[in-house]
């Protein structure tokens, strides 16, 4: 699989170190609405906003194929519909991206249909796993 590379437009100091314009990268990925870049050479990692990189993100998220959905789980005899569009007491549900995959031809998006009571508990999930493992 090839990697795109990209340059860092402008300086940019970090606790982990200091990264010079021209410095040049390894996209590897969003993170948020960040990117995540490691720098050739010493592999230092860099999280960053795109405009800091000679890169345009429109390039890269239009690259990407059809949304990946998941898999309808049976629960208690129950499916669990985050897959498609619902409703419950809280209001409609939206599509929210989980995962973005970057892998050539099988790149995609995960994503799932959350109402806003289910949205609150995913989030109150990540944030939980997050203290569990904070490095």
């Amino acid at each position: 699989m090839k990697r795109q590379i990209v340059t860092l437009n402008k300086p940019i100091t970090t606790l982990g170190g200091q990264f010079n314009t021209g410095d040049t990268f390894r996209f590897l990925g969003w993170y948020s609405n960040f990117v995540r870049l490691s720098r050739n050479g010493d592999n230092a990692k860099l999280i960053t906003m795109p405009e800091n990189v000679g890169m345009a993100p429109v390039t890269i998220e239009s690259s990407l194929p059809e949304t990946v959905r998941l898999a309808v789980k049976k629960h208690n005899n129950e499916a669990e519909i985050y897959d498609t569009p619902h409703t419950d007491e809280t209001g409609a549900s939206k599509e929210v991206v989980i995962g973005t995959v970057l892998a050539g031809k099988d790149s995609g998006r995960i994503v799932m249909h959350m109402t806003p009571k289910e949205y609150r508990s995913y989030c109150d999930g990540c944030a939980k796993m997050a203290e569990m493992y904070p490095g």
